[in-house]
């Protein structure tokens, strides 16, 4: 009787048991993969999220060469001719070519290698397969960095037809009669921002060994005699700061440019201890139909 009674009570107490824990998983079921993630679709809100700006850009801004000679035409109608180059470049009615890099660079004064790393390694400017197939093999000696100089941004060749290629470089035309009416230099820069030098100078332009400079490119290889300085960074600046920099037809770079040249920037720095940080710089070019 004890037996009978010791077996059924642990009859019952071992089906309440199994009823409270949870089924013991099954093998399909053990084998069945993770749930993944939906894919992302689009909200209202990426549509006044502003994209990225891209790093190297190559843009006309209007007035575009063919309308500067309509309106050329059309006043040659009305006045005289001699008088009608007069009246444009009074109204600054030109056609514009602009170039430019927002990829950041570190130029270090006793050593061509930056901050960044080594040219086509660790940092490009984005321009050297365009430039590359432009120069040809004169390539590497038109354009060479060196300790304290690296070239930055190369501008779109003087007669840049305003279109551009399926992987996205300048067309340009050459052959087409422009005349160069100036070049606009825009930085975005400061050196390493402190100095030895006397505190006297911080915040000025004095005693800077951080500056760039521009040089013209002219069948791949550098013209004599065209390198000048642009501008200098702050002495000791600790913010980065812009500089716009205009060079009229009085310059000796702008009077010595041709269709076909291109304008290359050049950061530079000289002495220990001084370094050139560009966060962005742009290259316009301003040209006419006429002389």
């Amino acid at each position: 009787m004890f037996s009978f009674l010791s077996n059924t009570l642990g009859s019952l107490l071992s089906t309440a048991l199994d009823s409270t824990l949870p089924p013991a998983p099954s093998p399909a079921r053990a084998a069945r993969p993770s749930r993944q993630l939906p894919a992302y679709r689009p909200s209202a809100l990426d549509y006044f999220r502003p994209a990225p700006a891209p790093a190297l850009t190559h843009a006309h801004p209007r007035p575009s060469l063919a309308d500067v000679c309509v309106v050329s035409a059309l006043l040659s109608h009305k006045l005289p001719v001699e008088l009608v180059p007069a009246i444009l470049d009074y109204a600054g009615y030109t056609a514009a070519c602009r170039t430019t890099n927002r990829r950041r660079l570190d130029v270090g004064a006793t050593t061509g290698i930056t901050a960044h790393g080594r040219r086509g390694v660790d940092w490009v400017s984005g321009q050297e397969d365009e430039l590359a197939e432009w120069i040809g093999e004169e390539a590497d000696s038109a354009l060479r960095d060196g300790p304290g100089e690296v070239w930055y941004l190369v501008s779109a060749p003087v007669g840049c037809a305003g279109a551009t290629t399926d992987d996205g470089r300048a067309e340009s035309d050459a052959g087409e009669r422009v005349w160069v009416r100036s070049v606009t230099v825009d930085l975005l820069s400061k050196d390493q921002g402190w100095s030895s030098v006397q505190r006297e100078h911080y915040g000025t332009y004095n005693h800077s060994y951080s500056w760039f400079e521009c040089s013209l490119l002219r069948a791949g290889r550098e013209v004599p005699g065209s390198r000048c300085t642009v501008q200098h960074n702050v002495h000791a600046g600790q913010a980065l700061k812009d500089h716009r920099v205009v060079l009229d037809r009085s310059h000796a770079l702008v009077a010595a440019m041709v269709p076909g040249d291109r304008v290359v920037l050049w950061a530079r720095a000289k002495y220990p201890g001084w370094r050139n940080l560009v966060a962005r710089a742009a290259i316009t070019i301003e040209t006419s139909p006429y002389p």
